[in-house]
């Protein structure tokens, strides 16, 4: 509860201390004013006010001359006891309180009879206050550059001490929200026989333009902030978007459309909006160039020789190279699918002069492959190659190993490190279609005949058959027998199909004939040879070798026994493209594979037998 105190004396040199106990003030309003007031010669005066109610006296000092000026404070509210009023001062000796009619209280002084001070409740104070609108923070107002009035709310607002009739009120920001500016209208006047009730604070938030230098621009470049605001430049120097960004908001400069040939960068393009313009968001604008990748998809293989010693994991590169006649600047990568263990060389290319300076990228595999083994979808490693100023380029690798799926197979057999070799071509090697091929079980030929040169025993020096039980043929060759699939099925084809009686013979009705066929893709397949598709664990005379020593790479070894494949893996008879040495008339190997056993022997070239068909991989310098 509070007591609005308006003073009016006249004194010279004095201090008076009042201590009220007139009945008149025994109890005052809450909130009520009182009015003390002057007479007589003193001249000016220290006047000290002190109310002693239920508690510690309280004081309030005032400087008053010439009985007009007015000073207004606020004390506590009390109820004030009937008994004790006194008022002392050096060389001055006041009456006690004589009560007047109107229930004031006179005080006498006695050196000087025209002097008085008078002390009276007069009448109800009047508050200050209005409405706040858009406030989204913390505000402080003041009135007469005090009664702070804090708030984080719009709305109406009064403040907490009232103002007599006829005083001044000037209502202002003492405080402002972190990100807003507030404005007061009819903040300011004289209070009436009324609540004030019209001060208007108005809040908004602040915002800010956002721009900055454009340079090197030799077209028409657009951008655009948070993906609305749109700015067309089409001069170097300063710019800056037309709507402001508020305080406290993001902004995103983004270019929407690139002049042509040219390629603009934009730096400090993101931020949050401060307490002024951003001007720090400027624009690079390069001439652009044109990056090419060789090769565009690359095989290596894992580095795990202790599986087997074919597996070196050698490196492979990929070369970038500008083609274009301006210099490609800030060339990066991103790559994905990098298996454990592999690591790509140098982490980035940095400038790459213009009309063919290059890059080149070293893979070096670890001993995981990408291509997980038996896996029939795998997700090659993808570089995502590009420069401030360039296209982007995307080569793939491929880290295999025995088992994995590439190029419409599964890899049996690999060849990395033989002499000659470049590092920009990818492993050769050989895979097995992902399943029979053969409709059926089918006949290894339609007919008894010897072909030139295909017996396990035959060479290029030293082909069997030979003239004693066969003919060579136009386009035939001298093929290694147990171990060139490609050669043998040159020779059966050929025969087939320009020399059988008949010819040309339905390729679905003998099993090389059915590698022909375009399977997942490719049309280069070929019957495998015998030594291809396993070893002679039985010593049946095909001269593949053991399961520790096998002549070559092969199916058995690679696909069943170490179980890589698994579901997909070659099962049951198959038929080879070799011949049989000891009857090549009548009788051809086949490959009974199963883990851990494989059974290979010559059979009548009419019994029944599946085909699994194999290729050389594309990149690949080997035939075999």
């Amino acid at each position: 509860m509070l007591i609005k105190t308006t003073l009016k004396s006249i004194a010279i040199g004095l201090v008076i201390s009042v201590s009220l106990i007139h009945p008149a003030f025994a109890t005052t309003s809450p909130g009520a004013l009182f009015n003390i007031t002057g007479s007589g010669p003193l001249g000016s005066v220290n006047l000290s006010l002190c109310l002693n109610g239920n508690g510690p006296l309280s004081c309030q000092n005032y400087m008053v001359s010439n009985l007009d000026l007015s000073i207004s404070t606020t004390v506590p509210n009390h109820t004030y006891p009937a008994a004790g009023i006194k008022i002392t001062s050096p060389g001055y000796t006041f009456a006690d309180c004589t009560p007047l009619a109107n229930g004031y209280c006179l005080f006498s002084v006695s050196n000087s009879s025209a002097a008085s001070i008078v002390l009276a409740e007069t009448g109800t104070p009047y508050t200050i206050g209005g409405n706040i609108s858009g406030l989204s923070g913390s505000l402080v107002l003041e009135n007469n550059g005090a009664d702070p009035y804090s708030t984080s709310l719009s709305g109406a607002f009064t403040f907490a001490n009232p103002q007599a009739a006829g005083s001044v009120y000037a209502v202002t920001v003492s405080s402002q929200p972190a990100t807003q500016t507030c404005s007061v209208t009819s903040g300011s006047g004289n209070v009436s026989n009324t609540n004030i009730d019209n001060v208007t604070v108005t809040c908004a938030v602040n915002a800010y333009t956002v721009g900055g230098e454009v340079s090197n621009l030799s077209g028409t470049l657009v951008l655009e902030n948070n993906g609305s605001d749109s700015k067309t430049i089409t001069t170097n120097g300063e710019y800056a978007f037309t709507t402001p960004v508020a305080e406290g908001s993001g902004y995103d400069v983004t270019v929407v459309t690139q002049p042509a040939g040219q390629t603009c960068i934009v730096n400090n393009p993101t931020g949050t909006m401060g307490g002024g313009n951003v001007t720090n968001v400027s624009v690079n604008c390069l001439n652009t160039t044109t990056l090419t990748a060789s090769p565009s998809s690359l095989a290596l293989s894992v580095n795990d020789p202790t599986d087997n010693a074919a597996l070196t994991g050698n490196p492979r590169q990929i070369t970038l190279t500008n083609t274009g006649s301006n210099a490609a600047v800030n060339v990066t990568y991103t790559v994905s699918g990098l298996p454990a263990g592999a690591v790509i060389t140098p982490t980035s290319c940095g400038t790459i002069a213009a009309r063919g300076g290059t890059c080149i990228l070293t893979i070096t595999p670890g001993s995981t492959a990408s291509a997980t083994p038996g896996n029939v979808d795998p997700t090659p490693i993808t570089l995502s190659v590009s420069g401030t100023n360039t296209n982007t380029v995307t080569p793939e690798a491929n880290i295999l190993t025995y088992g994995s799926v590439y190029e419409g197979g599964y890899l049996f057999s690999v060849d990395d490190a033989y002499a000659g070799y470049p590092e920009s071509k990818s492993i050769g090697g050989t895979v097995a279609s992902l399943n029979d091929n053969s409709p059926g079980s089918m006949n290894w030929s339609p007919d008894f005949i010897s072909i030139w040169g295909i017996a396990e025993t035959s060479t290029i020096v030293d082909p069997i058959p030979n003239t004693s039980s066969a003919t060579k043929y136009t386009d035939q060759a001298n093929c290694d027998g147990n171990s060139n699939g490609t050669c043998d099925e040159n020779n059966i084809y050929v025969y087939y199909q320009y020399n059988a009686q008949g010819h040309p013979i339905s390729l679905s009705s003998y099993a090389a004939g059915i590698c022909k066929a375009t399977i997942n893709g490719y049309s280069d397949w070929y019957l495998p040879s015998i030594c291809q598709m396993g070893y002679d664990t039985t010593s049946s005379g095909s001269t593949c070798g053991t399961s520790v020593s096998p002549l070559m790479q092969n199916m058995q070894s690679n696909l069943v026994d170490n179980g890589a494949v698994g579901v997909g893996a070659p099962s049951g008879s198959t038929w080879s493209s070799t011949e049989a040495s000891g009857n090549p008339q009548i009788s051809a190997w086949f490959q009974d594979f199963a883990s851990g056993s494989s059974v290979q022997s010559s059979q009548f070239k009419s019994d029944l037998a599946v085909v699994r068909c194999v290729r050389a991989l594309t990149q690949s310098m080997s035939s075999r």
